[in-house]
């Protein structure tokens, strides 16, 4: 049992030295380093190149909106496929990330709202990042710096829906968002939050959640066909 006590000292001690001296030496951004590896925010600018096959994404501004609706008595109901979720990996000083976007788009496809979900540490410090390489560690599931810039994101998929399939996906966010404690580099980690999302709605996820983020993502598209909707009552 010492021996076993002893060998796990020596590896959170050496993972927090190795984790000081990377906060040290390495480029960070104001908010530090964050989930599956350090801020996006010191990529050096001539690497952050969307590698996505999709446009660049567009957001309806509030006066765009008050145009479409003006003469317009009340607000018209959601279309289906008004609906979206947007599965995303994004460049950091390590491997990157995955995580999803997901909310309401207007007729032109703009994006109206939105919010973002994903697995990664508890906090700003590089500590738990290293740590989690280990053994599992404390985890967040909102965004984290970087998920909300798009000039960071890697590789995307955009899948449109209908009102109903959408509220069920987001309560299963909020669910998995409740009750996913834990990361880990190994076992569990933001590519497999993003599979379990995936397989949720009848799609196939991306297979090894070992692959850098951009990838992972990339195999999910291709593993479903680049398909852009899902039929109502999917899920």
């Amino acid at each position: 049992m010492r021996n076993f006590i002893g060998q796990w000292a020596r590896l959170g001690a050496l993972a927090l030295c190795f984790s000081v001296t990377a906060a040290i030496t390495a480029p960070r951004a104001e908010n530090g380093f964050d989930l599956d590896g350090p801020s996006s925010s010191a990529v050096p600018s001539q690497a952050v190149a969307n590698t996505s096959d999709q446009p660049p994404i567009e957001y309806a501004s509030q006066a765009q909106e008050r145009r479409a609706t003006r003469g317009r008595r009340a607000a018209a109901p959601a279309a289906p496929g008004a609906y979206f979720i947007e599965f995303r990996s994004r460049y950091a000083q390590s491997y990157g990330h995955s995580y999803a976007a997901f909310g309401r788009l207007n007729s032109r496809g703009q994006i109206i709202s939105s919010e973002v979900a994903g697995l990664h540490p508890a906090g700003d410090s590089p500590v738990p990042w290293m740590i989690g390489h280990l053994i599992p560690v404390p985890s967040e599931t909102g965004p984290s710096d970087g998920d909300l810039e798009d000039m960071y994101i890697s590789n995307r998929w955009r899948v449109t829906m209908g009102e109903a399939d959408y509220m069920k996906l987001v309560a299963k966010i909020r669910q998995m968002q409740r009750s996913t404690p834990l990361w880990s580099a190994t076992t569990y980690n933001c590519n497999s939050f993003l599979g379990d999302i995936a397989r949720y709605m009848g799609l196939r996820s991306g297979g090894s959640i070992l692959q850098t983020p951009p990838n992972y993502v990339a195999t999910m598209k291709r593993a479903n066909g680049n398909r852009s909707s899902i039929p109502p009552g999917s899920i």
